[in-house]
């Protein structure tokens, strides 16, 4: 994939979106799997994505998969900014799709 840049995230915005108003409306939370192992770069735009997904009333937990230590600082400032502590590292997809099923 390379650089997660603004088009990038706006696909990936238009892919979760339609879930959030169906997820509220069940008043549950919509947890999510990332699999950043073909992230080479992430970009301003792609942190401000994800840092405003993160503050929706409809995400739950995010499970992160191949992430390094930069992406691993950057996503504990997403948690800071968005006021929730609610975004775990995995080494494993096993690893992180377990931990999402047993989230509330």
């Amino acid at each position: 994939m390379g650089t997660f840049d603004a088009e990038d995230a706006q696909e990936y915005l238009e892919q979760v979106a339609p879930y959030f108003e169906r997820v509220i409306a069940l008043d549950k939370k919509l947890h999510i799997f990332i699999d950043s192992t073909q992230f080479e770069k992430l970009s301003t735009e792609g942190r401000r994505v994800f840092s405003d997904l993160n503050k929706h009333p409809a995400i739950g937990n995010l499970a992160t998969m191949g992430i390094n230590r930069i992406y691993s600082m950057l996503a504990r400032f997403i948690m800071i900014a968005s006021g929730k502590n609610n975004i775990r590292f995995f080494n494993s997809e096993d690893e992180a799709l377990t931990w999402l099923r047993e989230a509330k």
